[in-house]
C-alpha cells in the first residue's frame, strides 16, 4: 500500500472586532423622546455607530449592506448644536421647542453617514410595531437619506424594513407636504416576524448622501415608540438541526442522537424511541429524565446503545418530552419520515498479503475496504493521481490558501491476525512542507466509522520519511497483535 504524507499545519486565528458599542436590549414598551426646550440624550438606550467600509455610503443599497463601525466621537455625538449646517455626526437639536436627534451627514469619512441604533428585546411577543417621527431639520440642496433595518443577536447583516427608506432634499416633499424643519412626518412599521420571539435584536437607521453637489442635509428623528402583543413566551421549541440527519446515510454504528432546538429546552416528560425501519421494531427507549440525555442550552444529546450495520433506522420524540424555559412543550416527532438515517456497512475484512494499491479511489470511501475520517478542519485525505511511479495515491494537505489545523485519519479494513505467524506491515509514503509527522497507529477495538479517538490506540514506529521522495517502510512487526482482529490508521 502507499500513500502520500500527512501534513498537519497548526495556524493561529487573530480576529480584529471592530469597537462599537451594542446597546443593551429594552424590553417592550420602549419610548424615547428627546425633550421639548432642551435636548435630552438617550443615555444608554441608543448608541450611534458611524459604520463600516468606505464612507460616506453615497447610495442606499451601500447604506444597507454596511455593518457597524466604530462609535461615534463624543465631539459629534449628542451635543447641542445651531440647527443650520453642523458638522457631520448626530446633535440635539432643539427647533419650535422640541427634541430632536439630527442626523447630519458630509463628505467626512468617518461621520459623513452615521447610524442610530437600540435594541429590543421581544421574547414571547407575537407581534410589535415600531413608530416614529423623521424631520428634515437641516435644509440643503444635496439629498440625504435613511432606512430602518434589524437584525437579530448583535452580529452578522441587517436586514431591511420594507417600505421604511426615505430621502431628503430642500424641495423634498414626504408625507405629502413640504418638508422641513417644523415638519414632522409619522412613520409606522410592523416588524417582520423573524424579528419577534427573540430575546435581542438590533434596530438602527443607517444614512446615506448622494453624489450630487451642495451642502447635505439633516435628518431628525424623534418619539419613538415600540410595543407588541404578547409579553410572555407562548411559541413552544422547534427542531433546527438533527444529528444524524434526516435521510443520512453512512451513519456511524457509535453515534449518539443530538436535537438543536429554537430556544434554550429543559427535560419534560416522555421518551425517546428508536426504531427498526424494517419492521418497526423499537430498537431502544430512553426516557428523557434519564442520565443518557444531557442539555446544554438549546441543543439536546442522547447517548444510545451500538447500532447495527447498514441498518435503517428512525426516531420518534413524544410530545412535551422538552419544553422551553417558559414550559411551553415541544411537539414531538412522529413516524418515520421526519428523522431517520442509515448506518455504515461494515467494511470487507482485509486481505493479509494484498498489496493494497489505492489505483481507484472514490472519495469518502477511498479504496478497497480503507475509509478518511476527518475530526478537525475541512481538508480530508482523498485521492491523488501523484501516487508513487505515476499511479494512483492517497493524500492529505493541511494547506488550503493559508496553513489550516487540520486532524485526518486514514484507516484500514479489518485485518484478522490470530493465525499469522510473524504478520508485518509495509508501504511507500513521503512528506512535503512544515507541519506535525504522520503517526502509525494499532487498534483492535475500533467501530468502523466512528470517530477514531473513541477507541484505544497503539502507536508503533512507521519509519516515516522526512523527504518529498517516495521512501519504503519495510518490516514493520505487527506480531504484538497477532492475537486479534486490527484496524491500522
Amino acid at each position: 500500500m502507499r500513500k502520500v504524507g500527512l501534513l498537519i499545519i497548526s495556524s493561529f486565528l487573530i480576529q480584529a472586532t471592530l469597537g462599537q458599542t451594542n446597546p443593551a436590549a429594552q424590553s417592550l414598551p420602549v419610548n424615547i423622546s428627546f425633550g421639548t426646550t432642551n435636548f435630552t440624550p438617550p443615555a444608554a438606550t441608543m448608541v450611534a455607530w458611524a459604520g463600516s467600509g468606505t464612507r460616506p455610503y453615497a447610495t442606499q443599497a451601500a447604506a444597507e449592506a454596511s455593518l457597524p463601525g466604530a462609535d461615534v466621537a463624543a465631539g459629534v455625538l449628542f451635543n447641542s448644536t445651531p440647527a443650520a449646517a453642523p458638522s457631520a455626526g448626530q446633535y440635539g437639536h432643539v427647533i419650535s421647542g422640541n427634541g430632536i436627534l439630527t442626523i447630519a451627514t458630509s463628505g467626512n469619512s468617518t461621520a459623513g453617514t452615521t447610524q442610530a441604533a437600540l435594541a429590543i428585546n421581544t421574547l414571547g411577543y407575537t407581534s410589535a410595531t415600531i413608530s416614529y417621527n423623521l424631520a428634515l431639520t437641516v435644509v440643503n440642496p444635496r439629498t440625504v437619506g435613511l432606512v430602518l433595518q434589524y437584525r437579530v443577536g448583535n452580529t452578522g447583516s441587517f436586514t431591511t424594513i420594507a417600505g421604511s427608506a426615505v430621502t431628503y432634499t430642500s424641495g423634498s416633499s414626504n408625507g405629502g407636504d413640504a418638508d422641513g424643519p417644523a415638519d414632522y412626518d409619522d412613520y409606522i412599521f410592523s416588524l417582520p416576524a423573524g424579528a419577534l420571539n427573540q430575546t435581542e435584536v438590533q434596530l438602527r437607521w443607517a444614512t446615506w448622501r448622494s453624489g450630487s453637489t451642495g451642502n447635505s442635509s439633516g435628518i431628525g428623528i424623534d418619539d419613538i415608540s415600540i410595543t407588541g402583543i404578547g409579553g410572555t413566551d407562548i411559541l413552544p421549541p422547534t427542531v433546527s438541526s438533527l444529528i444524524p440527519g434526516d435521510d443520512g446515510t453512512n451513519v456511524s454504528t457509535a453515534t449518539n442522537l443530538q436535537v438543536t432546538f429554537s430556544e434554550a429546552v429543559a427535560k419534560g416528560l416522555g421518551n425517546i424511541v428508536v426504531k427498526r425501519m424494517l419492521d418497526n421494531s423499537i430498537v431502544q427507549t430512553i426516557d428523557v429524565t434519564n442520565a443518557a440525555v444531557s442539555i446544554t442550552g438549546a441543543t439536546a444529546t442522547i447517548t444510545i446503545n451500538t447500532l447495527l450495520y447498514n441498518t435503517s433506522y428512525y426516531v420518534e420524540i413524544d410530545a412535551g418530552a422538552f419544553t422551553d424555559i417558559a414550559l411551553n412543550n415541544f411537539a414531538g416527532i412522529a413516524g418515520n419520515s421526519t428523522w431517520n438515517f442509515t448506518t455504515i456497512e461494515y467494511p470487507a475484512a482485509g486481505v493479509v498479503g494484498n498489496n493494497y494499491s489505492f489505483n481507484s479511489c472514490a472519495s469518502t470511501f477511498i479504496t478497497e475496504g480503507w475509509r478518511q475520517y476527518s475530526v478537525t478542519g475541512a481538508q480530508t485525505w482523498n485521492c491523488t493521481t501523484n501516487g508513487r511511479t505515476g499511479a494512483d495515491g492517497i493524500q492529505m494537505s493541511g494547506f488550503s490558501g493559508s496553513a489550516i489545523t487540520n486532524e485526518d485519519w486514514l484507516i484500514s479494513p479489518p485485518f484478522d491476525l490470530t493465525s499469522v505467524n510473524l504478520p508485518t506491515l509495509k508501504f511507500y509514503s513521503r512528506g512535503e512542507f512544515t507541519g506535525n509527522d504522520l503517526q502509525l497507529r494499532i487498534s483492535s477495538n475500533y467501530v468502523p466509522g466512528a470517530n477514531p479517538n473513541t477507541a484505544t490506540w497503539t502507536t508503533i514506529n512507521g519509519n516515516f520519511p522526512s523527504t518529498t521522495t517516495w521512501t519504503l517502510s519495510d518490516n514493520i512487526d505487527l506480531s504484538a497483535f497477532n492475537t486479534a482482529t486490527i484496524f491500522i490508521a
